[in-house]
């Protein structure tokens, strides 16, 4: 009896210890490809995003969407050459964007988008600076 119980007990440490390496293994990988998967933030990515946001809200023609390209890139390469960047010089970055869109949007899509500086634009304009002045 003494020998069953002690088979026993030997198979359930078995099973236990290789259920322990699976589990480890998983949240071992787990972790690695959470780590894999981070994103590193750049300039042309937040663009980007700037220019995909803005073709859905305003709706932008092929043309518009190229000077909204251009003008964004301009502005994070400013703000790479000014780095680090101070309010003022972030104010005059965000103005000569914004001035790039009064020649680019019609005026209804101008009214929208000034509207939209104090909120969602205005946060994807400073992560454009922030991040091209890294």
């Amino acid at each position: 009896m003494f020998k069953s119980k002690f088979n026993s007990m030997k198979i359930l440490s078995i099973v236990a210890l290789m259920l322990f390496f699976a589990f480890s293994s998983a949240v071992a990988n787990n972790s690695v490809s959470n780590c894999v998967n981070v994103e590193v933030a750049s300039p042309d990515a937040e663009v980007k995003k700037l220019v995909q946001y803005m073709i859905k809200a305003y709706n932008l023609n092929p043309d518009q969407q190229m000077k909204v390209k251009e003008a964004a890139m301009k502005m994070a390469s400013d703000a790479a050459a000014q780095k680090p960047i101070k309010k003022a010089e972030r104010t005059k970055l965000q103005d000569s964007f914004s001035a790039a869109m009064s020649t680019t949007l019609t005026a209804a899509q101008l009214a929208q988008y000034k509207s939209a500086l104090n909120g969602e634009m205005g946060k994807m304009l400073n992560t454009i600076i922030d991040v091209a002045a890294k």
